[in-house]
């Protein structure tokens, strides 16, 4: 099955949403207000580096989920504050369960692919449904495969010294924290650094007006979410942060 990776360049009640307090800078990007920006988003969005690329992925094993419609959302608040965006469905790859056993050079076409494509991005939106508490396979499984060292490369190369957002979506209260914890956790331990805020959207059967997000609040708390990870990797990629 051919991989796509969809360039992103061209153009209700209310839910529950948890973060973990990440001081991050103030912005009001959403269709309530017209797309309307408040002086402290035009300064950040100025700071951007527009060389930055964002791979936008969703652990759903299945279409139209609704963490599969909150990337959407999270992929157009970036395209409107003009970051470089790109969407990858995981499906697409062609991944067996990972065996460690695999020598890296007879690794399957698809984790290979999978690390080019991780390789060539600086930071990552990731949404994931919880599976019992914790991830699903789909999106375990990918990670896993990219954890693997290649030869002469350190393991979770493609991973590491990148920058990532979390979220969740789920129809339950907690919405999705239990797993937003471990995959905060797989990904750290991949070299990778998961900004502290967080959003878990609870509800969400509630929470989509089609393919939109319903409620401001929750599509001002995307947005901002969106816009630290851009300037978080501005920073990075000028020295700022540390590995």
């Amino acid at each position: 099955m051919k991989t796509t990776v969809r360039d992103c360049e061209s153009a209700a009640p209310r839910t529950g949403v948890r973060g973990r307090g990440f001081p991050g800078p103030g912005f009001v990007l959403t269709e309530a207000d017209g797309g309307r920006q408040d002086d402290a988003a035009a300064e950040l969005k100025r700071s951007f580096d527009p060389g930055a690329a964002i791979l936008a992925f969703a652990g759903s094993s299945r279409r139209g989920t609704f963490n599969g419609r909150l990337i959407e959302s999270a992929v157009l608040a970036g395209r409107t504050l003009g970051a470089r965006m790109s969407i990858l469905d995981l499906r697409d790859l062609d991944l067996p369960i990972y065996d460690p056993g695999v020598r890296p050079d007879d690794a399957p076409e698809g984790a290979m692919t999978l690390r080019r494509i991780i390789a060539g991005h600086d930071g990552f939106l990731i949404a994931s449904p919880e599976y019992n508490g914790s991830l699903p396979p789909i999106l375990k499984n990918a990670l896993d495969w990219c954890s693997r060292a290649a030869p002469g490369e350190q393991s979770a190369a493609p991973f590491r010294g990148k920058v990532a957002a979390i979220m969740s979506a789920s129809p339950v209260l907690e919405g999705g924290a239990c797993c937003l914890d471990h995959l905060r956790l797989v990904l750290s331990r991949m070299g990778v650094l998961v900004l502290p805020d967080e959003l878990c959207l609870s509800n969400a059967a509630e929470a989509f007006a089609g393919d939109t997000l319903a409620d401001p609040d929750v599509r001002h708390v995307l947005n901002k979410s969106v816009a630290t990870l851009l300037g978080t990797l501005r920073m990075c990629r000028s020295g700022a942060c540390a590995e």
